[in-house]
């Protein structure tokens, strides 16, 4: 994708975490945003502009660092899609705040449970991230290579907030906007140790 804006609905705004290692993090602070605990995990999803005009869903999720050593692209790609699709009926409340951490990916992979079921078939299957997020906008560059062979008054209630990476990874992905397709793209979970130090800047040109 080309870069895509955050809806001005959210005000976002750059600010810092405490990660799930006690480490302070880069984040986007966003308001107005939609959080409901779904199968134990916390999600919120925010919208965001196309550079083409008309918007999609950008989701987050909260998991464990142990889910996440054993999850397959597969099953997170799965689970991105049903998480999807559930989030409506688990009661979403709107909160005053959403902390998420800034991103800057570049990671590439071989799809070794894919070759497992191609033996003879294929010679390698390689995927590539590249994501730049921040309070600004969000940029995401996906590409599968296959070989053959805001302030609150004191008199107000306490303002609901949520911070995602304070007890885990995060995984986060895109659908269309609307009722219709759920299905999820750039799929992406990452830890504590690929999210950015406050003074960090975002490269949106992704070295593309």
């Amino acid at each position: 994708t080309k870069k895509m804006t955050w809806s001005e609905v959210h005000k976002p705004e750059k600010s810092i975490l405490t990660d799930y290692q006690g480490i302070s993090k880069r984040a986007v602070s966003f308001s107005n945003a939609a959080v409901a605990t779904v199968d134990g995990l916390l999600i919120t999803t925010v919208t965001v502009n196309l550079f083409s005009g008309g918007a999609a869903m950008m989701w987050f999720a909260e998991f464990s660092t142990e889910d996440v050593q054993t999850k397959k692209l597969y099953e997170a790609y799965n689970q991105a899609r049903l998480l999807s699709e559930r989030f409506m009926q688990c009661g979403p409340e709107r909160y005053d705040k959403v902390l998420v951490p800034a991103q800057q990916i570049d990671y590439g992979r071989s799809m070794q449970e894919i070759l497992q079921l191609n033996i003879g078939e294929l010679e390698d299957v390689q995927q590539k991230f590249k994501i730049g997020l921040d309070e600004s906008g969000a940029r995401v560059y996906v590409e599968t290579v296959t070989l053959a062979a805001r302030s609150i008054p004191q008199n107000e209630p306490e303002p609901k907030v949520a911070i995602f990476g304070q007890r885990g990874p995060v995984m986060f992905w895109l659908t269309e906007q609307g009722e219709g397709s759920k299905i999820p793209f750039a799929v992406v979970i990452t830890a504590s140790e690929a999210w950015l130090d406050p003074s960090q800047e975002i490269d949106f040109s992704l070295g593309l």
